[in-house]
């Protein structure tokens, strides 16, 4: 159900379950890395993994709640600043139906931050959607490398 009032950011209501299942299941994925695969990594790389993946992790947050929480919605004054004193020109609006609101630039409307991805929030959802996926790949990397040092230890049994 929508109100008819105009959502400043991703974090106004109605909230999207989506929202909540996005950051449950990356602390599951980022806890249970912490917990299983780094518990496995015994060689001098564990540390350089384990402050790669720290970094990773932090630098997702917080271009997860900046994306989110920035108002993308067009602001004339802005779009006057953009123009007069950068010199740029102004991204076209679009109109989100969702949220009520002009936004510069517009994308979309991302249903994980719940927010339009413009002009204003587009280097933080870019950077979130990076580092998201330089940290994923990652831990694939290492659990399939894990995968197979364990696997060649373990003899296999013959039926």
């Amino acid at each position: 159900m929508h109100s008819n009032a105009r959502r400043t950011n991703g974090f106004d209501r109605p909230l999207r379950c989506e929202q909540f299942f996005v950051l449950v299941v990356y602390i599951c994925v980022v806890t249970g890395y912490f917990l299983l695969v780094d518990s496995f990594i015994f060689s001098k790389a564990r540390v350089a993994l384990t402050i790669v993946n720290v970094v990773l992790t932090i630098v997702v947050l917080v271009c997860w709640y900046a994306a989110a929480s920035i108002d993308p919605g067009s602001d004339e004054t802005d779009a006057a600043f953009v123009y007069y004193c950068t010199r740029r020109p102004i991204p076209p609006k679009k109109f989100c139906k969702l949220c009520l609101k002009d936004v510069h630039g517009m994308d979309h409307h991302c249903v994980w931050l719940n927010n339009c991805v413009g002009a204003k929030n587009y280097q933080p959802f870019f950077l979130l959607t990076w580092s998201g996926t330089v940290q994923m790949l990652l831990h694939t990397v290492i659990g399939v490398f894990l995968t197979q040092e364990l696997a060649a230890e373990q003899p296999v049994i013959d039926r």
